[in-house]
């Protein structure tokens, strides 16, 4: 073999190393891409997939506080048994009453308490007559159910806040804890006896500082005795803690009105429309009075 021959052969080996190196790289990205892309459907698989809980975690995803981080763990993927007995509660202690209503009805098995928890997402969801008739149920199994109890000083507030009252510090005997202390303080407020709300607020939020509700009362508490910025900070603290706070978006809203700064409450009826329900009469209130003249 001539030279130049030589050379050829050796120029042709070296084409064919490289080409066979580009091929083995080319192969293992290639099984790379495969193997992220089979783990990420896997990963996704696991959180798309169809459960009792999957709507719930979807809201408790949106909730910045603590004990929603915490419960996501639960959610990778739970059963029945787990979104019963520890999603469920956690929702209706953090007024999430749709997600824990479709969360009830999904999931299946026995379960002691789902007619009392039941009960209590109905009546934070205002469906006043379908939370006694559930909370009747509970209480034939077990007369102290304690979310049976809250649920019927909820039913029991917009007609009749005393007998609410009564009924929520029953809930409390049971052991309904924060979200009955915190109905209290509520219901206290409405009857004009402020230091009483004031008292049942205070171990609510040493308990729980994040307790977006119980931030909301202080605030309205502030608002009551005409203490704007006490009462504007208060919102915006609850807010801070739950962003889809309708009631507390409607009270901020309302407090800045009151004191003139339209084009802010035009803001926060804005904010509003995006997470109240279609036909919530707080909107008509609030776009009726910002759409009246300035005085």
């Amino acid at each position: 073999m001539t030279a130049a021959e030589q050379s050829a052969e050796a120029a042709r080996e070296a084409q064919g190393f490289r080409l066979r190196s580009w091929m083995k790289w080319a192969s293992a990205g290639v099984a790379a891409l495969l193997g992220l892309s089979v783990g990420w459907n896997l990963l996704g698989s696991r959180w798309q997939r169809p459960g009792p809980c999957r709507a719930l975690c979807a809201a408790l995803d949106k909730q910045p506080n603590d004990r929603a981080r915490r419960a996501r763990d639960t959610c990778h993927n739970p059963d029945s048994s787990q979104c019963r007995s520890v999603l469920v509660p956690l929702a209706l202690d953090l007024g999430l009453y749709d997600a824990a209503l479709e969360a009830l009805d999904s999931a299946a098995g026995p379960c002691s308490e789902c007619d009392g928890m039941r009960a209590e997402a109905l009546a934070g969801a205002g469906q006043i007559e379908p939370a006694r008739q559930s909370a009747r149920r509970a209480r034939a199994a077990r007369v102290d159910d304690r979310y049976a109890a809250l649920a019927l000083a909820m039913a029991e507030r917009p007609g009749n806040r005393r007998a609410a009252l009564e009924q929520a510090k029953r809930a409390l005997l049971f052991g309904r804890g924060a979200p009955a202390q915190v109905l209290l303080a509520e219901l206290h407020l409405e009857l004009g006896q402020l230091e009483a709300a004031e008292q049942e607020l205070g171990a609510v939020i040493e308990a729980d500082a994040q307790n977006a509700r119980a931030r909301l009362i202080v605030a309205r508490i502030a608002d009551t005795r005409d203490h704007y910025r006490d009462a504007r900070e208060g919102y915006f603290r609850a807010l801070e803690l739950r962003p889809d706070f309708v009631e507390a978006r409607y009270r901020l809203a309302k407090l800045v009105y009151r004191a003139g700064a339209r084009d802010e409450a035009r803001h926060h009826l804005e904010k509003l429309r995006g997470v109240a329900p279609p036909g919530d009469p707080r909107l008509l209130e609030l776009e009726q009075a910002l759409s009246r003249p300035r005085r």
